[in-house]
């Protein structure tokens, strides 16, 4: 992909940007909220890195709809996609589990 001029990578940013606003307003459940967070990071890490949708549906090895539609609001993803998107674009997904105040924590003798 031909790298963005500055302004133009600005605008998708600002559109991504946008999203999450959306997203931190909007009535979403928390599977779809995690989806969501986790594909408008990709979008903002593929526009700073000048990889374009063409490009990611290329290195899945799948249609450029099917790539396209993991990118659409309301989209639930599965763990599995969440792996799959990340490993196609090089990076380690890790997770992070978290208590809730109020809620059983484990034993300290746990291993």
């Amino acid at each position: 992909m031909q790298a963005l001029s500055l302004k133009m990578k600005e605008a998708k940013l600002n559109d991504v940007r946008a999203k999450y606003h959306r997203l931190r307003d909007g009535a979403f459940d928390r599977a779809e909220r995690c989806g969501f967070e986790f594909i408008l990071f990709l979008e903002a890490w593929m526009i700073e890195n000048n990889i374009s949708k063409a490009d990611l549906h290329k290195r899945l090895g799948c249609s450029s709809r099917t790539a396209q539609r993991m990118f659409e609001e309301g989209r639930k993803l599965t763990l599995h996609d969440m792996v799959v998107l990340a490993d196609a674009l090089g990076m380690d997904l890790h997770m992070s589990l978290d208590f809730k105040e109020g809620t059983c924590k484990p034993s300290p003798d746990a291993p």
